[in-house]
């Protein structure tokens, strides 16, 4: 366990913002899934903490924000990322695990759009920043 830990801690260490941001997302779908699996499992504790878990990782996507970059982007993923927290937040408090699939939705498009946005930088060798 203790090299997984040592090696998921020099990959967040070395990686750049905008691969720091992809992990995040991949990190929410994960834990979404693990709370959906833990409701069907009636592990009140476990899905809660996975939630809670994406909630902070969605306000942390929030504030990241650069309104100075692209100013109505970020007006709209502000707005998304708050529906996100409103859906999980209702998930949590109904017990309805389709809620979360919602946001396991637009979260796996954010994600897609997002790799595909690095790629594409990748390719073109340049150093610009896609906005959070």
């Amino acid at each position: 366990m203790r090299a997984i830990a040592q090696y998921r801690s020099n990959r967040i260490e070395s990686a750049s913002k905008p691969q720091i941001v992809l992990m995040l997302f991949q990190e929410a779908l994960r834990r979404m899934e693990f709370a959906i699996q833990a409701m069907q499992d009636n592990e009140a504790t476990a899905w809660r903490a996975h939630l809670h878990h994406v909630r902070e990782i969605f306000l942390e996507l929030r504030h990241a924000l650069d309104d100075t970059a692209a100013p109505e982007l970020c007006a709209t993923l502000r707005s998304l990322y708050q529906w996100c927290n409103d859906e999980l937040i209702a998930a949590g408090r109904d017990g309805q695990p389709a809620r979360i699939h919602h946001v396991i939705r637009v979260t796996t498009l954010l994600t897609e759009g997002w790799q595909g946005a690095l790629e594409t930088l990748s390719r073109q060798g340049t150093a610009a920043e896609p906005a959070p």
